[in-house]
């Protein structure tokens, strides 16, 4: 890197904190509390990482809320402070909970005290232990910890999934399982409307010509481009079909079940698929009338893209082999590159079917 260069960026990464708040065998709570901001949280933060980390921790209470289970499911790390004769109830529970829904890692710690008891949960589990009197030790074996994980000369799976044989957290597991479920709806759902949809131009084709198209609706597109000159000469303002209503796609627009389960790329563009598939066929009637040979053709492609971009994403999250999962992936970034319109192209769907061509287009693509 020559001088002047601009550093690297580096990432935003978030770790929290479980630890008792009101009183240890040697502490009280203001001690308790200046323990946490100068030897856990400053220490990290202003620490020298490939990542940049903020450090948060949950409040006194035995109020186990929404926004706990959420830090505790989405921190990148979690440090867990067992002190006391007994580890705190609050503290206790918190981090089985945590075992429970990641695989993510969890770092522990443990005032030292001649009347600490072993706790039989945790026995098996490695707890560094420190001088509350002196607890500076405590922030280098923090740092080192969290480098050894950066680096990946420490790897860190949760005890408890590893237990049950869990590749994914439990909880993880039924959200996948759930979205693949809304998936096969959804592709099932665009399928039966594009059936529909083909079959009715397939009749419409037969009455008013000679040419002749097969009854897969998965080869309309392609046959309809290879008879584009001669269809094209049809009267297609005579042609008349709306889709209907789509519940599978209003339900995916109002709770993207895929945000969190799958990587964040791949859920961005499969969310501005469906609105883009929603706002041109689905919000009203400007894409139908008139209609055209080309829009027939569209809506036919883009129906078959959409509903084989459900097939790829269920075949991700039924994986478990990281190269089945990155080949999907593949093929998901080379399905959405084959739509008519790009993903956050400005389209307006009150511009008609003529307003969807590209410049420069003659005819329809084959989405192949």
């Amino acid at each position: 890197m020559t001088s002047g260069s601009p550093k690297p960026q580096r990432s935003t990464k978030n770790i929290f904190v479980i630890m008792p708040f009101t009183a240890s065998p040697t502490r009280n709570a203001q001690q308790l509390n200046s323990f946490y901001e100068e030897r856990i949280k400053k220490p990290i933060e202003a620490g020298r990482f490939q990542n940049r980390y903020l450090v948060g921790r949950s409040d006194e209470t035995f109020n186990i809320n929404e926004q706990i289970i959420k830090d505790l499911y989405a921190a990148d790390i979690v440090i867990a402070d067992l002190s006391g004769v007994v580890p705190n109830p609050n503290v206790m529970y918190e981090l089985g909970m945590r075992l429970a829904f990641s695989n993510g890692p969890v770092i522990l710690i443990r005032e030292q005290n001649p009347g600490n008891k072993t706790v039989f949960d945790v026995s098996g589990f490695y707890a560094e232990t420190y001088d509350p009197m002196d607890p500076g030790s405590v922030s280098t074996y923090l740092r080192t910890k969290i480098k050894r994980f950066e680096t990946g000369k420490e790897q860190y799976r949760s005890p408890v999934l590893t237990v049950l044989g869990q590749e994914f957290p439990l909880l993880m597991t039924i959200s996948r399982r759930r979205a693949a479920e809304l998936l096969a709806v959804l592709h099932e759902s665009l399928m039966g409307t594009l059936r529909l949809f083909t079959g009715a131009a397939t009749d419409f084709i037969h009455e008013h010509s000679k040419v002749r198209l097969g009854t897969n609706a998965n080869e309309f597109t392609r046959e309809t481009v290879e008879h584009f000159s001669a269809l094209k000469k049809l009267q297609w303002e005579n042609f008349s079909f709306m889709p209907g209503s789509q519940p599978a796609v209003d339900y995916y627009i109002s709770s993207p079940y895929l945000q969190g389960i799958v990587k964040d790329e791949i859920q961005r563009r499969f969310t501005e698929m469906v609105i883009e598939y929603h706002a041109h066929f689905l919000a009203g009637d400007a894409f139908w009338r008139p209609l055209s040979l080309e829009a027939v053709s569209i809506f036919a492609g883009e129906t078959r893209i959409l509903s084989g971009l459900c097939l790829i994403l269920m075949a991700i999250l039924q994986a478990t082999e990281q190269d089945v999962i990155k080949k999907s992936g593949t093929d998901f970034e080379k399905l959405c590159t084959s739509s008519y319109w790009q993903p956050k192209q400005n389209s307006n769907p009150s511009a008609g079917n003529g307003g969807a061509r590209r410049e420069g287009e003659s005819g329809p693509q084959s989405a192949a």
